[in-house]
């Protein structure tokens, strides 16, 4: 029985779907012994872009801190500014983009719940 499972800095697997974003997954990925319920990634978002044109939506809540810099998160109409140490909970299937419109590169870490392994994450229908 598998009681814990250990993430090594440094061995952490990374991610780029997009030039401006880089992902490191902090939780272990899942295995044939155990599957996490949470989903710890940090990421790197380069100067004045975003993770994305279009929203990501997926099934999980998502908490986002900023570690350094600043990060805006987009939900709809509503901006939500996060400054070095703010956090923010996006909910569930609800369309959103960060951005960083500063000259300095941010890095934040996001926490879904329950986790999702990246099947589940699908970017919002283009309109017009």
């Amino acid at each position: 029985f598998l009681r814990s499972r250990l993430q090594k800095s440094g061995n952490s697997t990374h991610l780029r779907f997009h030039s401006n974003i880089r992902y490191h997954l902090l939780t272990p990925m899942p295995s044939a012994e155990f599957v996490p319920q949470s989903l710890i990634i940090g990421f790197e978002l380069e100067a004045h872009a975003k993770d994305g044109e279009r929203p990501v939506i997926h099934p999980s809540e998502e908490i986002i801190m900023v570690q350094s810099g600043e990060l805006d998160v987009i939900i709809g109409t509503e901006r939500i500014h996060l400054m070095e140490g703010d956090s923010t909970l996006i909910r569930s299937n609800l369309p959103h983009i960060v951005e960083n419109t500063t000259d300095k590169q941010m890095t934040g870490i996001s926490v879904f719940t329950p986790a999702i392994w990246f099947p589940s994450i699908r970017r919002a229908e283009q309109n017009g």
